[in-house]
């Protein structure tokens, strides 16, 4: 099993909960640092505008029609709930963290990117989850994974961070844990406690019953607890990839990629409403995201800078 990972970000400046912030209470030991991802200036101006529409106009409704749009807003909420999803697993401390390759590597590659890798996930090709003719090779995967980041403990810690809509997608993988778990002696005497972090969006494809169903599956020895992360929109998921990636089983070589639509989308501030035009989609992405969390670190009243690191990633 192979993959590249492919990431425009890179953690530019140091920050820490403030000491009065109920954040510091939540990670033991000493506050954790949070890290903002932040595009470089060769990566920046990665996109081009078009054309400007006035907001409420006949123009802006007709374009609409369109393009595909996307506002600041969400953004915004996209990288506060980033920001959550990170404490959370620092918080954690997972030994293992899951990552299913359907179209969650935004959520993934930016928790690695902004806790300085503290938490590193194991990515596995997760496509056609519901074919049950497919679920000998997840077991595979899993078995392999699990086992390798088994710490020997008593209490095995497992983080699984994915996007969900309908939930079919948790569904199937928690049954397919627990197989795993049943079938490897040395986890059968553990107990497993399965952290479920899960972007979830507002569209109406979004099943919260299906998704929180999740918690009422048996696993025998395992505690499961469920943390959905409610974004407007799935911005990243339904555009360009974070990932490739490459994978051979059974003599056949498959490649996953996520949905791709590079071209134009209609982005959408306070005062204006613009026409983009960019050959990279997921770089755009990138700045657009890093400028909302670099500015919601620096305003934010719960968190203070501590340093800038950025030349200290360039140098690992």
């Amino acid at each position: 099993m192979t993959f590249s990972q492919t990431t425009y970000t890179a953690p530019s400046g140091a920050f820490t909960p403030a000491v009065s912030s109920p954040t510091s209470d939540s990670i033991p030991g000493s506050v954790a640092p949070v890290y903002n991802p932040s595009v470089l200036d060769d990566y920046t101006a990665s996109y081009g505008t078009k054309k400007t529409f006035e907001l409420g106009s006949k123009e802006l409704s007709r374009a609409a029609e369109h393009y595909r749009t996307v506002t600041a807003d969400h953004f915004k909420c996209y990288s506060q709930r980033l920001l959550e999803l990170t404490n959370q697993i620092v918080s954690f401390a997972p030994h293992c963290s899951l990552a299913p390759l359907r179209g969650a590597a935004k959520p993934c590659v930016t928790a690695e990117v902004m806790s300085k890798g503290a938490c590193l996930y194991d990515y596995f090709y997760f496509r056609e989850n519901s074919n049950k003719a497919e679920h000998p090779r997840f077991i595979a995967d899993l078995t392999e994974i699990l086992v390798r980041r088994d710490p020997g403990q008593e209490e095995y810690r497992i983080n699984v961070t994915d996007t969900s809509r309908g939930g079919h997608g948790i569904t199937n993988l928690i049954p397919l844990m627990a197989g795993v778990k049943a079938s490897v002696p040395r986890f059968k005497r553990q107990n497993w406690l399965l952290d479920l972090n899960l972007f979830n969006d507002s569209t109406e494809e979004s099943s919260i019953a299906r998704i929180d169903s999740v918690r009422d599956l048996n696993v025998p020895g395992a505690v499961i607890r469920l943390h959905l992360y409610k974004v407007p929109y799935l911005i990243v998921e339904d555009f360009t990839p974070a990932l490739t990636f490459d994978q051979e089983w059974d003599g056949r070589r498959r490649i996953f990629l996520p949905r791709s639509i590079p071209g134009q989308f209609l982005y959408q501030t306070a005062n204006q409403a613009i026409l983009i035009q960019t050959d990279n989609s997921y770089l755009t992405f990138e700045e657009l995201f890093s400028r909302y969390i670099t500015e919601y670190l620096i305003t934010a009243q719960n968190m203070r800078q501590v340093g800038v690191v950025w030349q200290e990633y360039q140098n690992k």
